[in-house]
């Protein structure tokens, strides 16, 4: 009987109270400050990850990529998530993606330290603070803010970035129209999610190129952890929003 209560109100909190949060809610994520600065890194890295890319994708082979032609890029890899944890309640999906991607830094950051750091206000806005937040923790100028990403581009992101052992922030909004994560459906969810990985490298096809990504959310089932989505479905979800690559 009390597990029966407690997953009544799981689900309660997942599917009634998150509607004043910006994560797994109904409502319109809030949008923070860009500066033209950040467009410009952004532009920025895209062609300086596509030229480094573009190398191996150009040694094809049979119609297949030929993954020896750089021993750098493997067909798949996925990134540790040791020490991943789950977001503390509905509405911390930001601040505990920003705490799983810094865990392969080598930094424990607090969640509540991070809600101040992102502008968290019941919601995480997506910003440039989402870029100086993570570059001040990771001592770099690695993270850049990419307004709704290419395929291209967010294929370049999932690879790329985790070649260089760094996973990534995908901000997505799930929708009958730009589609569902795993484990959601019938309702429309904005959430954040760390991308750790990417597997298909080796094959044309786009529709077998699969992005990995960890999901926080433990209130419904089949959400929290790791999971991969073709590449073409994650164009919809983070097209209102974003990537922090």
């Amino acid at each position: 009987m009390k597990r029966l209560v407690s997953l009544i109100l799981c689900l309660s909190l997942a599917l009634s109270v998150t509607i004043a949060y910006a994560d797994l809610s109904t409502n319109e994520q809030s949008i923070g400050e860009v500066s033209a600065e950040s467009k410009k890194l952004s532009d920025q890295k895209i062609v300086e990850t596509a030229k480094r890319l573009e190398v191996l994708n150009k040694k094809v082979s049979n119609g297949q990529v030929n993954p020896m032609s750089d021993p750098q890029i493997p067909p798949s890899k996925i990134l540790s998530t040791s020490g991943y944890i789950a977001q503390p309640d509905n509405s911390t999906c930001g601040p505990t993606s920003a705490h799983n991607l810094l865990l392969n830094w080598g930094k424990n950051i607090s969640i509540d330290t991070l809600k101040k750091d992102l502008g968290y206000n019941g919601q995480t806005p997506f910003g440039d603070a989402w870029k100086t937040t993570l570059n001040n923790y990771t001592n770099s100028t690695y993270y850049v803010i990419t307004w709704s990403p290419s395929q291209t581009t967010i294929w370049n992101a999932f690879v790329g970035d985790t070649i260089d052992g760094h996973p990534f922030i995908l901000d997505t909004h799930m929708s009958s129209e730009n589609g569902y994560l795993e484990g959601y459906s019938g309702s429309t969810w904005w959430h954040y999610v760390t991308g750790i990985g990417y597997s298909g490298y080796n094959l044309n096809s786009d529709n077998s190129k699969y992005g990995v990504y960890f999901d926080p959310y433990d209130g419904r089932v089949g959400t929290f952890g790791q999971h991969s989505l073709e590449l073409p479905k994650w164009v919809k979800l983070v097209s209102e929003r974003g990537i922090v690559w």
